[in-house]
């Protein structure tokens, strides 16, 4: 563009050189608007993306998974299965859970409409806060084989969890989710979802990433190795631990182990 001509010390004639900037300038907004229309047509849907993908998912009983659970199943009719890893909570197994979980008013309109969707939602038996999220060698073949998009939601959010508890939830988990995803050969996206309580012991708190206080492996490896009197100790601390970020900066530093362990 020739944004010199609007710097003269002469102002160009009226419905000359500055008519001809403006069409100028015109013409070049349309194609640079014409080549993002284009590139936009060339790039799928949200639907299209997940035509005949297989879906991995930790944290689908909780309030955002099934949420995200249902809009998949709504807005993207070709999508294949969408594995769940879930526990047996209170003498129920994970199955009977998951009729529990869709048993509710959010699935009402997807039952309405395509009845047979809620059978893509596939039940796998493991906990987060094990190795291996606590799943089979079996399923975890099965996952590595046929599974494309990974959605990590599952996290604690609590403030008063038990130091190893936390760590075990929301960054170990995070660190197994990476080892099994880095195995898939299809593997087009892992999203890992954060909580937002994180530094609560600074004030203010900017819009910035800070260094965490410890590293991420030798946090995993405190919780794993201490033992049960040193843990009881880390409880009792309490408030104080809490609010040095111990268990919680953990949460916000599975982006490390996500930037560290992924390809």
């Amino acid at each position: 563009m020739q944004l010199e001509l609007f710097h003269r010390s002469t102002p160009p004639r009226v419905g000359g050189e500055l008519a001809a900037a403006y069409r100028r300038a015109r013409e070049e907004v349309y194609e640079t608007r014409m080549k993002l229309v284009k590139t936009r047509v060339r790039q799928p849907t949200v639907a299209e993306f997940y035509a005949g993908r297989n879906v991995l998912m930790t944290g689908g009983s909780g309030f955002l998974g099934r949420l995200l659970v249902e809009m998949l199943l709504r807005t993207c009719p070709d999508i294949g299965n969408i594995y769940l890893v879930l526990r047996a909570k209170k003498g129920e197994p994970p199955q009977e859970r998951l009729r529990g979980l869709l048993d509710v008013p959010l699935f009402g309109r997807l039952r309405a409409e395509r009845p047979g969707a809620l059978s893509k939602v596939v039940v796998l038996p493991g906990d987060i806060t094990e190795l291996a999220l606590g799943l089979s060698p079996e399923h975890q073949a099965l996952l590595r084989q046929e599974v494309s998009v990974v959605f990590h939601v599952a996290a604690s959010v609590r403030f008063d969890d038990p130091f190893q508890k936390a760590v075990f939830t929301n960054l170990r988990s995070t660190r197994e989710v990476v080892a099994l995803a880095r195995a898939m050969p299809q593997l087009k996206v892992l999203v890992h979802v954060s909580t937002a309580y994180t530094n609560i012991n600074r004030d203010p708190i900017e819009e910035r990433v800070y260094p965490p206080h410890l590293d991420w492996e030798e946090v995993i490896r405190m919780a794993e190795q201490l033992d049960d009197d040193s843990l009881r100790a880390m409880d009792l601390l309490g408030h104080k631990v809490h609010c040095e970020g111990i268990p919680r900066q953990p949460k916000l530093d599975t982006q490390a182990v996500l930037y560290s362990q992924m390809p």
